[in-house]
């Protein structure tokens, strides 16, 4: 995500970066809204939203966005477990249905694998990611920027580590 953000922001993009929504996707939305955010990107790996991989919150952001006039991108990290233990053939097929439920969601969707890209649908498109952007911008070695994206990622910015004395 800083990655992302510094590049956005070295091509002239304004970048406000928002996560780990504490309210529902409604009102979470509505902040989002009236805080000036025009744009969602939804970071998708199925167990970033639920522990089994099974979550409508992405969707329900996305319909929430949609409703108040901000464009959704869904950016596919990861689609689906594969069907390749017991407990996968039946999650594999229930995150493919919610996946492409979000897909049909969003006006645009991404990912860095050109195999899923083709899987995905023709409205998404190939971008490329963390180290094939290159090093980031000095100013955001580990640390927040001065402005930052309107994600709908619960991810958030997080300070570095404190640093550990060697002994």
């Amino acid at each position: 995500t800083e990655r992302l953000v510094a590049h956005w922001q070295e091509a002239g993009n304004t970048v406000h970066t928002l996560g780990a929504p504490t309210a529902g996707p409604d009102a979470q939305v509505a902040l989002w809204h009236a805080s000036g955010v025009t744009g969602v990107l939804l970071q998708y790996v199925p167990f970033l939203y639920g522990r089994l991989g099974i979550s409508r919150v992405p969707e329900q952001v996305a319909r929430a966005a949609h409703a108040r006039g901000l464009r959704v991108t869904t950016f596919v990290h990861e689609p689906w477990v594969p069907p390749t233990r017991a407990p996968w053939l039946i999650l594999s097929p229930l995150q493919r249905r919610q996946l492409r439920r979000l897909v049909a969601s969003s006006d645009c969707t991404v990912t860095a694998v050109p195999a899923w890209a083709e899987q995905l649908g023709p409205q998404t498109q190939v971008v490329r990611v963390g180290s094939t952007l290159g090093e980031p911008p000095a100013w955001s070695s580990r640390r927040s920027p001065p402005d930052s994206p309107g994600t709908g990622s619960p991810l958030r910015w997080l300070p570095s580590p404190p640093s550990r004395p060697s002994s």
